[in-house]
């Protein structure tokens, strides 16, 4: 019975992508995934239950184990994230980025993840355009469209 559940579990949620990264996606999308592979899972554990004539189990047992599983399958998801978000806040489990290019959409992209400090980005400089003159960036230049290469083989990014 705990190999049919658990390889249920992983096809619910490999199909609802309930290990997908969520640094930047919103806490509902995570929730209602795993909410989704739950039930995926209640079902088809309750349809195998009802096909086999298995009546050792009340079916009040088996609402209450995959409501109680539910609900701290959420809470766990939760804390986590609360968490991971207080210590990006805190500059730690941080990822570094860099940004290719300059003026307004250059801006944007560093607006928008600056935006975000729950994300966990940092800006590691601007790599300009091989041709594009001496322009003011918010940030440090770590050099040219040409030495990408070698930009991030000495900047962790």
């Amino acid at each position: 019975m705990h190999f049919t559940l658990l390889r249920r579990w992983l096809a619910a949620a490999t199909v609802s992508r309930v290990y997908d990264a969520y640094r930047t996606r919103p806490l509902r999308v995570e929730l209602w995934r795993l909410s989704r592979a739950m039930v995926i899972v209640a079902l088809s554990i309750t349809a195998l239950g009802f096909v086999a004539k298995e009546q050792d189990v009340s079916r009040l047992f088996v609402v209450l184990y995959f409501a109680i599983a539910l609900a701290l399958l959420l809470a766990n998801r939760v804390a986590v994230r609360l968490v991971a978000r207080g210590a990006r806040r805190r500059g730690l489990n941080t990822r570094r980025f860099l940004v290719v290019g300059s003026g307004t959409a250059a801006e944007a992209v560093l607006d928008h993840l600056s935006a975000h400090p729950e994300w966990g980005f940092q800006l590691t400089g601007f790599v300009l355009d091989d041709d594009a003159g001496p322009q003011p960036v918010p940030g440090p230049v770590l050099g040219r469209l040409s030495e990408l290469g070698a930009v991030l083989t000495s900047h962790v990014v």
